[in-house]
């Protein structure tokens, strides 16, 4: 996936990967943090890249794209995504964009987010993924947060 993004022009800023770890009894918000992708002990993790597109000289994107991925396939995968955009002018972060998946008995699914930017404002942008999945009788969650990041949007 990497690789495909740099041919086509894209520019990485960020990425995380989290592991699917057994849901705790009672939610305690508990997000997942930065392991190697041999350290998943549920077989499945989570990962998260954002990246800056160019098209012209115009206008760009800058799109969120995350994956679950397991060794096997599992009874269910469901994924919420979102792309926020942090206006450096009004100093607020809105939603921009999100997406939502599910699916039944695979090993693996994705969610892309997506912000078409037309001027040439300086924002920031930061993406975020939860997921959980059921295997076995047992429910995991994940949870990433790709960090901010700053650029001149649509230059």
């Amino acid at each position: 996936m990497k690789e495909e993004i740099r041919i086509n022009g894209g520019q990485i800023v960020g990425e995380k990967k989290a592991t699917y770890e057994p849901a705790p009894e009672k939610d305690t918000g508990k997000k997942g943090g930065e392991l190697s992708t041999m350290s998943f002990p549920s077989g499945c993790g989570l990962y998260l890249i954002v990246y800056f597109n160019y098209h012209s000289g115009t206008y760009s994107d800058v799109v969120g794209s995350s994956m679950t991925s397991c060794t096997y396939s599992v009874y269910y995968i469901g994924m919420d995504s979102v792309l926020n955009k942090y206006d450096t002018f009004w100093l607020w972060w809105d939603d921009v964009d999100w997406d939502s998946n599910g699916a039944y008995w695979v090993s693996s699914l994705t969610t892309t987010t997506n912000f078409l930017c037309t001027t040439g404002n300086y924002s920031g942008f930061s993406g975020s993924t939860s997921g959980q999945l059921y295997s076995g009788g047992t429910r995991y969650t994940a949870a990433v947060y790709d960090g901010d990041y700053y650029w001149n949007c649509g230059n």
